[in-house]
């Protein structure tokens, strides 16, 4: 595969077909930057594996080890299952996956494996059901793996599209060394402590750290609030070139409108009249709001 730009499609990605391309449009993802751009959801601590004889019923665990053996076979009801037996030095601990509509291939027997999923007790031992499952390199390498041994990500799914597939997806995309082009100066993102939008897209989804993520998370809401803010400031540089008719307001007129009023009006309610007055006086349209509590005095 040559070399990956961010304004690529994702069906450059290994492994999404043309369907799966069409999925990811369903989440509003064509491009490599969509594709860094759509948060996960949530994460799950997948950072430290527990040896197997130290599961415990009911609490999500990574288990990482080698598959002993594994069948595949299909009951009378139509139900296909997938059970695999993997050990990992402290003890063996049995897998079982069901699925309907397909008959699932058997794990191959050293298969590297990692499991992650709550045990349940089943005549009276601890067995995984349906945990998610990762398919390791051989041996441990520097490289990782992006479902196991870190806090890993959960996307927005759709039909055609699982929560693995879009995770090794933007963990192939994040192989792109050129940093990700940043509008905002390092010098803005200094005063208000963000960091540059290629960190931000990267720690998004492989944070060493929850709050991480969140530093990440504010970026993201900091360029959508500031593009928010550029498009009032063109709206109102637009209004500014358009032509009123100024409607001056005299004195007389003035005080006309007090003296119809049975009290005094306050510093507040008399700052509001005189910049109402004002842009009623300028040759350009006005665009005021006028905000007050209950009982404040909007309506005089």
């Amino acid at each position: 595969m040559s070399e990956l730009a961010w304004d690529d499609p994702v069906s450059r990605l290994p492994g999404i077909h043309a369907k799966r391309a069409e999925a990811f449009r369903r989440l509003g993802v064509e491009t490599l930057e969509d594709l860094l751009r759509l948060a996960p959801r949530r994460y799950e601590d997948r950072r430290h594996p527990t040896p197997v004889d130290a599961l415990q019923p009911d609490i999500p665990a990574l288990v990482i080890g080698r598959v002993v053996r594994s069948k595949a076979f299909r009951t009378r009801g139509g139900l296909s299952i997938l059970e695999a037996v993997v050990e990992d030095g402290s003890g063996e601990v049995l897998a079982r996956w069901f699925h309907r509509g397909f008959r699932p291939r058997p794990l191959d027997a050293g298969r590297r494996v990692a499991l992650f999923g709550a045990p349940v007790e089943a005549k009276g031992r601890l067995e995984l059901k349906a945990p998610a499952l990762e398919r390791l390199a051989p041996e441990p390498d520097d490289e990782g793996h992006p479902g196991a041994e870190r806090l890993v990500p959960v996307h927005p799914a759709t039909s055609g599209l699982t929560p693995p597939v879009i995770r090794r997806a933007v963990w192939t995309a994040l192989s792109i060394e050129a940093p990700f082009p940043d509008p905002v100066p390092t010098s803005v993102l200094e005063s208000v402590d963000l960091p540059s939008l290629d960190t931000a897209l990267r720690v998004l989804h492989f944070p060493d750290a929850e709050s991480d993520a969140e530093h990440a998370r504010r970026r993201l809401a900091f360029d959508e609030l500031l593009v928010h803010e550029l498009l009032l400031a063109r709206r109102r540089s637009r209004i500014a070139e358009a032509a009123a008719v100024p409607c001056p307001i005299p004195e007389r007129v003035h005080e006309r409108i007090r003296s119809r009023l049975p009290f005094q009006l306050t510093e507040g309610q008399q700052q509001s009249v005189d910049e109402i007055v004002v842009d009623l006086g300028r040759a350009v349209p006005m665009n005021r709001l006028l905000q007050g509590d209950v009982g404040s005095g909007k309506t005089a």
